[in-house]
């Protein structure tokens, strides 16, 4: 089974920068959690309350009143937000917090290539805000753009040296990427500028396990535990030590550390596929199913945790439910054959359903399964099992025939003699026959002797 893939520990927030009534006056940025609310969702127009006089709002207090809007993370928000800056961006085009501002709006609402038109204008107006390099870098990971990416957030660093997100960003780019060496001499050179943060940690171990040195990724994070304030209390800190020491071999300290992470947040989907995945290999099912059906409400779409929870369901007796993880994993990435693999185990060890399982497994090796030689194999013993257990069925078939045969001629033995014992009692007697009078002798014709 191929481990869940390391999660990246880099969670942008795509959140708005306020404005003072300064013009140009950058703010720092709020932080706001991404809305899913629909682009299709049109607001109305927004509602201006005007001062005497019926002056215009100023931009300041108009860009302020759209990031608060889109700070709440409500429905229609979003909506409402991109609206008003649209109308703030007219009104002033020269305004790199509009731009930036819009280009959050489209971003929240998903709107990937108006965001990035929104971001590039904010960095050609005011080169030195980093958050606009740090989400145009984002848009263009996310259409698979990372050379583009990785050159943006370079820029924004040069721009904007002590942005440490954008730090994060470019190690974490890095690593996708491959290019694992480079991650790692960026994660230390952000490190010597600010040593406390948690992010370029997670990402410098992680750069380290992808290389196979894991004792350097352990000191990483044990580094990170002992001497960052707050790692105590970082969930990924620990799902990630915990991971590591799943892949050096010591699972009694991994599930420490996972166990802990799944305390620290219950909802981290990293720490409760690794957790599950130290039960799975000590066959504990009842354990592995609550962290898998936790992990799938958050990740429905997850191919590895649906996989992974139809296996515990399997070892728990729960076949229907299995054969529907499987079924699902199907329906998730059709190209890959393994389920037709595990639905031929549950149809043939569990549920001795030969011909369905042997249908399932043939299945795989035409798709080209890679453990095909393993499932030809199989087919061969299912085969002789199914001829096995026709045998047996035929023989048990006779078997019952000749009983059922047997106890129907006891049952009609027993009914006739039970026919028979109640005649003897209820007919009338027949009359027993007089004997006859024994004949006398003839008299000897000789007279007496």
């Amino acid at each position: 089974m191929r481990p869940w893939s390391v999660v990246l520990f880099l969670v942008v927030l795509v959140a708005c920068a306020k404005k003072g009534p300064v013009e140009n006056a950058a703010g720092g940025p709020a932080v706001a959690t991404p809305t899913s609310t629909s682009a299709s969702e049109e607001p109305a127009p927004p509602t201006r309350t005007e001062p005497v006089g019926k002056k215009a709002v100023p931009v300041h207090e108009r860009v302020n009143d759209a990031c608060e809007l889109l700070e709440t993370g409500q429905a229609g928000a979003a909506a409402r937000a991109r609206t008003m800056l649209r109308e703030v961006v007219v009104d002033q085009p020269d305004l790199a917090l509009g731009h930036f501002n819009l280009g959050v709006a489209h971003h929240q609402l998903g709107e990937h290539a108006e965001a990035r038109r929104a971001y590039t204008r904010a960095v050609e107006l005011d080169p030195t805000l980093g958050e606009a390099w740090l989400y145009l870098g984002t848009v263009q990971e996310r259409e698979g753009r990372l050379d583009l990416a990785v050159s943006n957030f370079r820029t924004g660093i040069r721009k904007d040296p002590e942005n440490m997100d954008l730090r994060v960003a470019l190690v974490s780019a890095l690593r996708r990427q491959g290019k694992l060496q480079e991650a790692i001499d960026e994660a230390k050179s952000a490190l010597r500028l600010n040593a406390t943060n948690l992010p370029i940690y997670n990402n410098l171990g992680l750069a380290y396990i992808e290389l196979g040195q894991l004792d350097l990724a352990k000191f990483v994070y044990q580094k990170a535990l002992n001497g960052v304030e707050g790692a105590g209390q970082n969930a990924f800190i620990h799902a990630n030590l915990g991971w590591t020491y799943f892949r050096a071999g010591q699972t009694a300290e991994a599930e420490y550390y996972l166990q802990e992470a799944v305390r620290l947040d219950p909802d981290l989907v990293p720490a409760l596929v690794y957790l599950s995945r130290i039960y799975l290999d000590n066959r504990n099912y009842e354990d592995t199913i609550p962290l898998l059906e936790s992990a799938l409400q958050h990740q429905p779409d997850n191919h590895g945790v649906v996989m992974n929870l139809g296996i515990a369901y399997r070892g728990m007796g729960r076949y229907a439910e299995a054969e529907r993880m499987y079924r699902k994993a199907l329906e998730l990435k059709p190209s890959l054959p393994g389920p037709w693999f595990n639905m031929g185990i549950l149809y043939g060890d569990h549920m001795k359903d030969y011909d369905r399982a042997i249908a399932a497994l043939q299945t795989y090796t035409s798709r080209g399964g890679s453990q095909s030689a393993l499932a030809v194999e199989y087919i061969a013993d299912l085969e002789k099992e199914r001829e096995r257990s026709e045998k047996k069925r035929a023989l048990e078939e006779d078997r019952a025939q000749r009983e059922a045969e047997r106890a129907d001629r006891e049952r009609l033995l027993m009914e006739a003699e039970q026919q028979q014992g109640s005649g003897g009692r209820d007919a009338p007697a027949e009359p027993r026959p007089t004997p006859s009078p024994s004949p006398t002798p003839s008299p000897s014709p000789w007279g007496e002797p």
